[in-house]
């Protein structure tokens, strides 16, 4: 792996957590309850190989790859 891809493997992996952070924060500001066992380490790498894929010319739509579980009245 050249620094070209190490850079944008540690971009992927941060743009997938601060994603992920995102939809939680949105969640608790909307008052909604996350199911926290659904947020698990197993869906930050296939989030980040989406935006990998993203940084190498491909398609935006992380939501393909990533459903949070809320549910109302947290």
């Amino acid at each position: 792996m050249n620094e070209q891809e190490k850079t944008l493997k540690a971009l992927s992996l941060i743009a997938a957590e601060l994603h992920i952070q995102n939809h939680i924060s949105i969640a608790v500001q909307k008052k909604f309850k996350i199911d926290h066992s659904f947020v698990s380490e197993l869906l930050i790498p296939e989030l980040a190989d989406h935006f990998m894929a993203y940084f190498n010319g491909g398609v935006f739509s992380p939501g393909s790859v990533m459903r949070l579980k809320v549910t109302a009245g947290g």
